[in-house]
């Protein structure tokens, strides 16, 4: 038995592989929830970023968001807190805290000498609010772009959570291969990817079935693609703003609002048009959610390679991550670099052409 063993040949250790790690945080705007789920008078906790936002809008309607927990002796402000006219109310000592983190008298008049509430950049935008992140507290250097939404109507919004990485949803976009591969969309047309700054562009054509649809894709950093879709052969053009805000480490809020054109209905009587517009936003959504499905087959547990090992027809992937780079901060020791490009080649791998490839097109 022993000389069995001795002569059995023994598989290879297995190389070293790659680990599921964290991606840093990124940098830039984040939507923490529908603006409709705010009203006025009202206070809500919100997981952000490994931690938790406290989020309220005041009387009058303004958005308002805050780091947790009060300053004076450390009461939640998100379990008891209360909206007293403009003001924030602590839940333990009732120090009232005005718009701007000072905190007041309790009658609400005068400041008075306190630490003040730590205060995030907050901006509500088409229908969403989102707030600022910055890993060394830097004010925002970029703003969410006015969109022109006249004549869209018939909003309808969804949410789930999943794992993975933020960074993943725009990725696809560029990944021309998954179109087919994951969602059977046929005769995939790729515009150049167009950069300036924080915003990345990119027009597509394609098809669903037998109709022909074509979109105009803007990212706008990590936390927002907004698209214009057109189905010319129905007259039809939807506007899908979709938002990606991670939690913690490996887990993230996708987000989504749809709003509608239908030129030829703007014709018809409010009574006629309005449940052609609601069996749209149904039949609409459902399509859309379907094939979020697909990718968050994927999304839910793929790990990030910095380095991948492209393939012909891969599309755009390494231009666009050479993009992305810009809004994360340095890796910890815990974490995976989000981009390593146009190294030395590790040993037994060539030189990243496709990689080079994909830089020259967007510069």
């Amino acid at each position: 038995m022993n000389q069995m063993r001795a002569e059995t040949p023994m598989p290879p250790a297995p190389p070293a592989g790659l680990t599921r790690r964290p991606l840093p945080y990124p940098n830039g705007w984040f939507a923490v929830c529908f603006s409709d789920e705010i009203r006025n008078g009202t206070v809500h906790t919100l997981p952000f970023m490994g931690g938790e936002l406290v989020v309220y809008r005041t009387q009058s309607g303004a958005i308002k968001a805050v780091s947790p927990y009060c300053p004076h002796l450390g009461a939640h402000l998100g379990h008891g807190g209360k909206v007293d006219e403009e003001n924030l109310v602590c839940p333990f000592h009732k120090l009232k805290y005005a718009p701007d983190g000072r905190c007041v008298r309790p009658d609400g008049e005068r400041p008075i000498r306190a630490p003040m509430l730590s205060c995030w950049q907050v901006h509500e935008w088409n229908g969403a609010v989102f707030v600022w992140h910055d890993s060394e507290g830097r004010q925002p250097d970029w703003v969410l772009p006015e969109v022109d939404l006249a004549g869209f109507v018939h909003p309808i919004t969804g949410s789930f959570e999943l794992g993975g990485y933020v960074q993943d949803v725009a990725e696809n976009l560029a990944d021309l291969t998954h179109f087919w591969q994951i969602h059977g969309f046929k005769d995939v047309e790729q515009g150049p990817l167009r950069t300036e700054g924080p915003r990345m562009e990119c027009d597509f054509k394609q098809k669903v079935g037998n109709q022909l649809f074509q979109f105009q894709a803007a990212w706008l950093g990590l936390g927002c693609n907004s698209v214009m879709l057109q189905f010319p052969g129905l007259g039809l053009r939807a506007y899908t703003q979709t938002m990606f805000t991670p939690i913690a480490p490996l887990k993230w809020v996708f987000r989504v609002r749809h709003v509608f054109r239908l030129a030829w209905l703007e014709r018809w009587p409010k009574l006629l048009s309005a449940p052609i517009y609601g069996l749209l936003r149904v039949a609409f959504q459902y399509w859309f959610h379907r094939e979020n499905m697909k990718d968050r087959q994927v999304w839910d547990t793929k790990c990030f390679d910095p380095e991948p090992r492209l393939v012909p027809g891969d599309g755009p992937i390494m231009a666009y991550r050479r993009w992305a780079a810009q809004f994360y901060p340095a890796a910890s020791a815990d974490q995976v670099s989000p981009l390593k490009v146009f190294a030395a080649p590790a040993e037994g791998r060539q030189p990243d052409r496709l990689a080079a490839t994909a830089r020259s097109r967007v510069e």
